[in-house]
């Protein structure tokens, strides 16, 4: 299958493809990591909604003095979707300028426990630039942090985005959901960002030597070196990074709205990102499969272009065959692959690591759609949120 491709800025009737029909939640996009960026940005401008499901799992970075510190799920991952999916036009750039700031390393921390007072107090000149009724929540959420920050809690570094939505999830009984859909509310999100799952849980990977690692920040090869062994299988687990050898495996369950939501989508998109932490892990919770299988829409796979140490074993069939084998952990072995992928966007300019054997996906039941997704105008190939969104509006053109 081959879908035409427009290199031009994305047109009305695109755009109009792209908006969420009437009982439709829009496009929902399985990503749990900054991969999705540039495309949040693009749809928050041109106001179409869209609902993004992240992982909560990031066990690396500010995220882990976090979470430890009051046994919660991470939120880094679902601070950048949000800022992406702002409405400037309606909040101004103050509160976004502000949840992206970091206190900085260098300072003791008695001068960032004060710098942080300063900032609740609303008397700092960047909590000055905002409208007295978000200054006001803003100032309450990070009262609540301060509040409930343990003695030893280190602030150097930390994100203020992140610290507000844990104050927020702090001052609502640690409702999660809740949260994100007040900092959602407060920076006028176009669209929903929600957690899969609100549990306590990390990323396990079990190696080709069968040896298990836990946390996700050992797994991504960001902060560390990636496993050297290729990843056999990814589960959640109740383990803490550096505990038990043999930890269990979790099996939490999705709400029933993110179920609705997953099961009224216009579109179902599997988007690039980082294979297992940021894809994988989105489908492992019990009812993602089954709700997605039940979906009456296209299903889009778009592997990575660019190197992905998580999948560098995998060539962009095999990558399909395991996403079929985890949805069908919970959607069941009997259900039909065009259930729960129906095509692969690639483009046939690019290098895929692996390859490609567009023959293998075909005999697995998913269409291979060849497409512009990236663009060699920059110092390397970039990818092209407009060809990405063009591309996707067309398929959804074609639904009956």
């Amino acid at each position: 299958m081959s879908l035409s491709n427009s290199k031009t800025m994305i047109s009305d009737y695109s755009l109009n493809m792209l908006k969420p029909g009437r009982n439709e939640a829009g496009i929902v996009f399985l990503s749990g990591g900054s991969a999705l960026a540039e495309v949040s940005e693009h749809l928050s401008k041109w106001q179409i909604p869209s609902v993004h499901l992240i992982t909560p799992f990031d066990s690396g970075g500010s995220s882990m003095p976090l979470r430890s510190a009051f046994d919660m799920p991470a939120v880094g991952d679902i601070r950048n979707r949000i800022l992406s999916l702002a409405r400037i036009d309606r909040v101004g750039a103050a509160l976004p300028e502000l949840c992206a700031l970091r206190l900085d390393k260098s300072l003791p921390e008695y001068v960032l426990r004060n710098q942080l007072k300063e900032l609740a107090s609303g008397r700092q000149a960047v909590m000055l630039r905002l409208e007295d009724e978000r200054r006001i929540q803003v100032m309450h959420w990070l009262s609540a942090f301060i509040k409930h920050m343990p003695d030893d809690f280190s602030l150097k570094g930390a994100s203020l985005g992140n610290l507000l939505i844990v104050g927020a999830y702090l001052a609502l009984g640690r409702d999660l959901y809740a949260a994100v859909e007040e900092i959602s509310e407060l920076l006028q999100v176009e669209g929903a960002v929600l957690p899969v799952v609100d549990n306590v849980l990390h990323l396990a990977a079990r190696l080709s030597d069968g040896r298990v690692i836990v946390g996700q920040h050992l797994i991504t090869g960001k902060e560390t070196p990636s496993p050297e062994l290729p990843i056999k299988e990814v589960y959640l687990t109740p383990a803490w990074p550096g505990g038990d050898a043999t930890p269990r495996i979790a099996h939490p369950e999705i709400r029933p709205e993110v179920s609705r939501l997953l099961k009224s989508a216009s579109c179902i998109c599997y988007p690039m990102g980082s294979f297992y932490s940021s894809l994988v892990a989105n489908l492992l919770p019990g009812g993602v499969g089954a709700a997605i299988s039940q979906a009456q829409c296209y299903k889009v796979y778009v592997p990575n272009a660019a190197s992905d140490p998580e999948a560098s074993s995998l060539s962009v069939d095999e990558q399909v065959a395991e996403l079929l084998h985890y949805l069908r952990l919970d959607a069941g072995s009997d259900i039909p692959a065009g259930r729960l992928i129906t095509h692969v966007f690639y483009d046939s300019g690019a290098e895929y690591h692996g390859g490609i054997n567009v023959e293998r996906i075909q005999a697995m039941g998913v269409e291979v759609a060849s497409v512009d997704l990236l663009y060699s105008g920059y110092s390397k190939i970039h990818f092209e949120p407009y060809l990405f969104l063009h591309a996707l509006a067309e398929l959804i053109s074609l639904k009956d």
